[in-house]
């Protein structure tokens, strides 16, 4: 299946994703490489909803409200009208689009406010209204049947709404009482093939649950597979891996078995989630303003390019032209804005290959806790650092022990961080007192915590890797993951969620470690 989406250095955080602009102008600065391709849309009573691209063509959908769908096959520079006069969605708006994989010109649309589901046919010269509903949601087609007979939709923020369609659209059956009572809104149905289909259910509906639903009957009965509140538009990789956002958490959820089982992607990637060639994929970023590319199915991202002037709504990509598309809800110019990529893979160069977890300029949406005495404390400083403008200072307070971590995300039940891609952690670290030997910690150990039962790698004792690491001054530490696996029960470098660290000192004086660039590295 191939479903349009929108959509993302790497910045480790737990804020909340950021509300995309409504209708307001912004002016382009002038050095932006993303440039106005809004061309005569911005004369048409909008507002733009959403941006479709279709795979491996030079063309782009856009949704205009109560003005139907919009193609441009030239970047943005100029848009027409799709459908004849008449024979043509004119009211609500399109929030799904999936597009043939075998056919350029064949696309499915699904909408509210009036807009319903609508088949669209040779490039758009002609649309189909496929049944009688009016406030649709999502939608999805069997591409495994060359007839494209099987055809699922939801229903707009409506409980149990699965609808299906083995006629191509010309008669529809409620097949969402299948699913158990007191679920939320069904919203995106995603078809893996005849048999096995997937559908999510989340919403604000009170004291009704969310989850991930799974069939492999056909929609006949179906398994909850997952607690996640997966909302919005989804992608199937092209190795099959699944990609489906979060509702209002703005993280992404992701399976790599075919829907049977779910984990939180690590990393900043907020948001849809689409892919280009040469498998990577590509999100926005926590502000909705920056782009992020992954290169190894989202172990890891790095930012790429500018970021937008403004926030943007979402993301495509035009293939043969080499450009990324983003588009916020406003009318008007500067409503749709094109990024023409340089040539080569220069625009990629700069995507960093390590997964950084802190480096004081904003990677610190985690907590800390720290037990060391009376007034002991694990927290952010801005006093010194080694990079960034902040480290993390863990402070004993007259203690012989100590023993404290930092969550880069938080709590491991909500996000954890898969680091089996890689072979080291890697740190800064300096002993404030390391030139007074009589307050100088005699062993500092290091560990990872993982979880959510929070089970524990082996500590390692940093002194193993440099006699002068205490001396008071900054010094660069790498740490083989291999040293630290061999932990009972195993270590799982699946789930890692907390760098910990412990202490002992002859005497109950008080100091302080300094922690900075906690990163893993290949």
């Amino acid at each position: 299946m191939i479903s349009s989406t929108a959509a993302p250095l790497i910045l480790i955080s737990a804020c909340m994703l950021a509300s995309a602009a409504r209708l307001v102008a912004v002016d382009e600065p002038e050095a932006s490489p993303w440039k106005d391709a809004s061309g005569n849309l911005a004369a048409v009573d909008g507002p733009l909803w959403h941006i479709g691209a279709v795979p491996g063509a030079d063309t782009l959908v856009a949704s205009m409200r109560d003005h139907g769908l919009w193609a441009s096959d030239d970047g943005g520079a100029s848009w027409r009208q799709l459908g004849a006069p008449g024979a043509r969605a004119e009211q609500g708006l399109a929030d799904h689009m999936v597009f043939d994989p075998k056919d350029r010109g064949a696309f499915w649309t699904s909408g509210m406010y009036g807009f319903g589901v609508w088949k669209t046919a040779a490039g758009g010269a002609t649309m189909t209204k496929l049944g009688p509903e009016t406030h649709t949601e999502g939608i999805d087609v069997d591409f495994s049947d060359p007839h494209r007979a099987t055809i699922l939709i939801t229903k707009h923020e409506s409980e149990r709404s699965l609808t299906l369609s083995k006629d191509g659209g010309a008669t529809w059956t409620l097949i969402g009482d299948r699913l158990p009572a007191g679920t939320n809104f069904t919203c995106e149905p995603i078809i893996l093939d005849a048999k096995t289909w997937l559908i999510n259910c989340a919403g604000y509906k009170k004291d009704e649950s969310w989850g991930i639903y799974r069939s492999e009957d056909a929609g006949a009965t179906w398994k909850k597979v997952s607690e996640a509140g997966a909302c919005g538009h989804q992608l199937v990789s092209s190795d099959g891996s699944i990609y489906w956002p979060a509702l209002w958490a703005g993280t992404v959820v992701v399976s790599r078995d075919r829907g049977a089982t779910w984990s939180q992607l690590g990393g900043p990637a907020r948001g849809a989630v689409i892919e280009i060639p040469g498998k990577r994929l590509v999100a926005l970023g926590e502000g909705h303003n920056q782009l992020l590319v992954s290169s190894n199915a989202g172990t890891s991202w790095a930012a790429i390019g500018e970021a937008t002037p403004f926030p943007v709504k979402g993301l495509a990509y035009d293939e043969p032209r080499r450009a990324f598309i983003t588009w916020r809800e406003a009318k008007g110019q500067n409503s749709v804005l094109r990024w023409d990529l340089p040539p080569g893979d220069q625009a990629f160069a700069a995507h960093a290959s390590a997964l950084k977890v802190w480096n004081g300029e904003g990677y610190a949406g985690g907590g800390g806790w720290m037990g060391g005495g009376a007034g002991a404390f694990l927290k952010p400083t801005t006093s010194d650092h080694f990079d960034g403008t902040a480290c993390l200072e863990f402070h004993v307070e007259n203690a012989a022990a100590a023993e404290g971590g930092w969550n880069w995300f938080n709590w491991a039940q909500t996000t954890l961080t898969d680091v089996s891609a890689y072979k080291t952690l890697s740190l800064a670290i300096k002993c404030t007192d390391g030139a007074d030997a009589a307050k100088r910690p005699t062993t500092v150990r290091v560990c990872l915590n993982c979880g959510p039962n929070k089970i524990s790698s082996a500590a390692v004792d940093i002194s193993a890797y440099g006699k002068e690491l205490l001396d008071g001054q900054w010094h660069r530490l790498s740490i083989p993951l291999a040293d630290l696996q061999v932990a009972k029960p195993p270590f799982d470098q699946h789930s890692v969620y907390e760098l910990r660290l412990s202490t002992t000192s002859p005497a109950a004086t008080p100091y302080s470690i300094l922690v900075d660039a906690v990163a893993f590295a290949p």
